[in-house]
C-alpha cells in the first residue's frame, strides 16, 4: 500500500500554483502547511533545516535514513515529494534528483509574478 502525501494537487492545480506563486512560494506554503499538521519534533520545517539535511523528520524518513545530514542535500522540488504528491503527477524523478517535466513547470513560474503571497488557502488537504 502506498503512502498517502500530506498534501494531493491535481495535475492542473499544481501547474496553476506554479504559474501563478512560483517554486519558492509553493514551497514555503508546503511547509506552512507541513508545520500545521505534522508533528516536528518541537523543531520548525523550515527551507534551511531540510536543504542542509539536519531535520530530526528526515531520520523518520526511508529514503533518508542512516544518510549524514551532508549527504542529503535536499532541494526545492524535493521537499516537494517529501510533502505532497508530485511525483504521482510525474513531475519528480528521485533517481535523477528532478524531471524535465518539473524544471519545466518551475521555469515557467519563475517567469510569472506572485501576486498573492499566503494564497494557500486553496491548498486540498489529502
Amino acid at each position: 500500500m502506498a503512502e498517502e502525501s500530506l498534501i494531493n494537487f491535481s495535475r492542473s492545480e499544481f501547474s496553476s500554483l506554479m504559474e501563478e506563486q512560483g517554486l519558492t512560494n509553493v514551497v514555503d506554503g508546503v511547509l506552512s502547511i507541513a508545520n500545521d499538521e505534522l508533528d516536528t519534533v518541537g523543531v520548525p520545517l523550515t527551507r534551511e533545516a531540510l536543504n542542509n539535511g539536519t531535520h530530526p523528520i528526515l531520520d523518520k524518513l526511508d529514503r533518508y535514513k542512516g544518510l549524514a545530514p551532508e549527504q542529503r542535500n535536499i532541494g526545492d522540488e524535493e521537499i516537494l515529494t517529501i510533502f505532497t504528491n508530485v511525483h504521482d503527477l510525474g513531475k519528480y524523478d528521485p533517481e535523477v534528483g528532478g524531471s524535465p517535466a518539473l524544471r519545466s513547470v518551475v521555469k515557467g513560474g519563475a517567469r510569472a509574478v506572485p501576486e498573492a503571497v499566503g494564497a494557500f488557502g486553496g491548498f486540498k488537504y489529502g
